[in-house]
């Protein structure tokens, strides 16, 4: 169930008598006969310096516009009465200006909204230009949600307003999904990229894994020196803790380097888990990834597959 907050049920009376103008016999597509009727049914017009016409009731105003004047074809008069049923036919709307357009070829109605939040999300957020509808035999609507960077278009029939929002939550809580089920382009762009970026990844984590080579054999060495050289003064212990407390924070950022997500964005790993998968491993070299992938869910730590296969990669050189 959607928790969504109702707009006030007063505005209602205004979209029917707007609804009413459209489909009262006599309404031609003259921008005068449509301004007397408004001033007969109490709505204030005023001409733009654009050319197009406001309405106010004092409570929320519809601009409405045509080429070069308002068209009252039947497809108009059809699209206006889909478009204000459906406004006056829900409380979840909360219109703060509606752009109507009547023209020769083209019908569409661009709504504003006060306020939009489902499931306590704020939607309105995402959507800069607010929801546009259009006719083509039945009402449309055909706008953009702007997401995480990710600009998404959002098409289909118009059902209900229950309808749309349930699919706007969805779509809000999983953008990067949605563009992936809706733009093969994209995919298809998107994965060449991930292969090119993939292939260089290894490449440098082929090249780090050659130094961390590298710093283990020096470091032991140097262990080996400290502990003769400063046995008699008990700093070895300390020094070769060090040492190792470095390696293991370089281990644990170049993790972090290449546990991105999808979309690049990087991906937090929890240091104790990854110890704790470490401490695992040292207590049982033959221990699988498999097996450590059971015990991690036995135990509900954070970790993903891909960051085990990291850790086995970074701390063992296991490349599974």
């Amino acid at each position: 169930m959607m928790n969504m907050k109702p707009s006030r049920a007063s505005w209602r009376w205004t979209l029917g008598l707007i609804l009413t103008l459209f489909l009262t016999p006599g309404v031609t597509a003259q921008s005068g006969d449509l301004l007397t009727a408004l001033g007969e049914l109490g709505i204030q017009a005023q001409e733009t310096e654009f050319g197009d016409y406001e309405l106010s009731d004092g409570r929320f105003r519809v601009q409405l516009s045509g080429i070069p004047t308002p068209v009252a074809s039947p497809e108009n008069i059809a699209f206006t009465r889909q478009l204000f049923s459906a406004l006056n036919g829900t409380d979840l709307f909360e219109p703060r200006n509606i752009r109507l357009t009547l023209g020769q070829q083209d019908a569409r109605a661009v709504v504003l909204l006060r306020n939009l939040r489902i499931e306590e999300r704020d939607i309105l957020q995402y959507l800069p230009s607010g929801l546009t509808f259009v006719f083509d035999g039945a009402l449309f609507y055909d706008f953009n949600m702007i997401i995480n960077e990710l600009r998404l278009r959002i098409r289909g029939q118009y059902f209900s307003a229950e309808e749309l929002f349930e699919r706007l939550i969805r779509i809000a809580n999983s953008p990067e999904e949605y563009l992936l089920s809706q733009d093969s382009e994209y995919v298809m762009r998107y994965l060449r990229g991930v292969r090119a970026e993939q292939e260089e990844i290894l490449n440098q984590l082929s090249a780090i894994q050659t130094q961390i080579a590298g710093i283990i054999t020096r470091q032991d060495e140097f262990a080996e020196q400290q502990v003769a050289q400063d046995a008699h003064l008990g700093r070895s212990d300390e020094t070769a803790q060090n040492i190792l407390d470095q390696l293991v924070m370089l281990r644990y950022g170049v993790m972090l380097l290449n546990n991105r997500g999808f979309f690049g964005s990087m991906n937090d790993v929890t240091r104790d888990d990854v110890m704790t998968v470490v401490g695992w491993k040292q207590e049982n070299p033959s221990l699988t990834r498999k097996e450590i992938e059971q015990r991690i869910k036995e135990q509900e730590l954070d970790l993903s597959g891909k960051e085990v296969w990291l850790t086995l990669i970074l701390f063992f050189n296991e490349w599974e």
